[in-house]
């Protein structure tokens, strides 16, 4: 079953650790529900999230706990080789509002990145940091750098 799901993901997530591999794959069998926060959403691609930017706001946690958290990523691998992983949000009354979550540049494997930028695009960043906090992230792993 480990095979056939690299196998299938082949040209997206060959990077990974294997041990990641069973962790994704269980979170990516979730059912189709999208989560809600305030007024945001996760999001399939949308091309609204082009021209969102760091926010100077970091998370420092591991990928299992943003799994559990937000659920399935959003996109695996950027093309470009700067992001392995993205969480993008966008919301619900203006699709302008955007939120994503990634890790940029990283060198290490998924299983030890522990830190996680925070880009957005037209939303302050106490409206940034409400949002990861009611989602479940403790305040002493949010940062404003």
């Amino acid at each position: 079953m480990l095979l056939l799901f690299y196998y299938s993901f082949n040209s997206s997530i060959c990077f990974l650790d294997f041990r990641l591999l069973f962790i994704i794959k269980a979170y990516f069998n979730i059912g189709q529900g999208r989560p809600k926060v305030m007024l945001i959403k996760q999001t399939k691609f949308n091309q609204n999230v082009v021209g969102s930017s760091f926010s100077d706001i970091i998370i420092n946690t591991n990928v299992e706990t943003l799994i559990k958290v937000f659920g399935k990523p959003t996109k695996i691998g950027s093309g470009d080789n700067k992001t392995q992983l993205e969480w993008e949000f966008i919301d619900n009354n203006d699709n302008n509002i955007v939120v994503t979550i990634y890790d940029y540049k990283a060198e290490y494997p998924l299983h030890k990145i522990e830190v996680w930028h925070i880009g957005s695009k037209n939303i302050d960043n106490a409206k940034i940091i409400s949002f990861l906090k009611n989602k479940g992230i403790s305040e002493f792993d949010i940062k404003e750098i």
